[in-house]
């Protein structure tokens, strides 16, 4: 009976260490995502400015061009005025076109500096590089995990079959003692007499009686001992 007893608590302790092992991997998958989506998300505020500096280079040019043909068009209409006054508003005309065309460009540059300045974050090889860390490792992890659910799976549906060739008494009386001391329901004595789970020194009486082979029962954690 005893050594049915061992069997069945040794594949459902190896079920609760594998399920314990899967719960911590897939904490493990969680910070992995979350560290990533961390990543994903500086990129994407990055990507952000970047477009956000694209628009307003295109903003800027279509400002410039616009002030290039009014200079233009003052410039043609100078060629043909003939009243001192006119030509007195078109030369202070001219000239803010001009300026708007020399702040335009120190504006254009400005901005297509802080453009590459932030394409230049955009490809900043520490980022990168941790990206590519994280997913590799998250690749990994997700191979650990899938192996060890099928593990486990193949480990239950065995678990599973050899419950069913069990005999019923001896199955009950597992079920009681696991409900009543929890698993291990059965632990070793050390070479000292002692309980190798709470560490009470069983009395002689008890620990000769293991000492031939008899199962007996720690007065302390209830937990049969072998």
């Amino acid at each position: 009976m005893w050594d049915t007893v061992l069997e069945l608590q040794r594949r459902e302790e190896e079920l609760q260490r594998l399920r314990k092992l899967l719960e911590k991997l897939k904490s493990q998958r969680d910070d992995y995502l979350r560290q990533i989506d961390e990543v994903l998300q500086e990129e994407r505020q990055i990507i952000a400015e970047l477009n956000e500096a694209i628009d307003s280079i295109r903003h800027q040019e279509e400002k410039l061009r616009e002030c290039e043909e009014n200079l233009k068009r003052s410039e043609e209409r100078l060629k043909k005025v003939r009243k001192a006054e006119e030509y007195r508003a078109l030369l202070k005309e001219k000239a803010k076109n001009e300026d708007c065309i020399i702040k335009g460009r120190q504006r254009l540059q400005e901005l297509k500096r802080q453009k590459t300045h932030i394409e230049q974050k955009l490809k900043e090889p520490t980022r990168v590089k941790r990206k590519t860390q994280l997913e590799e490792a998250l690749g990994e992890l997700e191979d650990d995990i899938r192996r060890l659910e099928k593990k486990y799976q193949e480990s239950y549906e065995e678990f599973i079959a050899f419950c069913q060739k069990v005999p019923p008494d001896i199955l009950e009386e597992y079920q009681k003692l696991k409900e009543k001391v929890g698993l291990p329901v059965m632990v070793k004595v050390d070479t000292f007499g002692t309980c190798s789970y709470c560490g009470t020194k069983l009395p002689s009486s008890l620990y000769s009686k293991v000492i031939r082979g008899e199962k007996v029962i720690c007065p302390t954690c209830g937990k049969v001992v072998y």
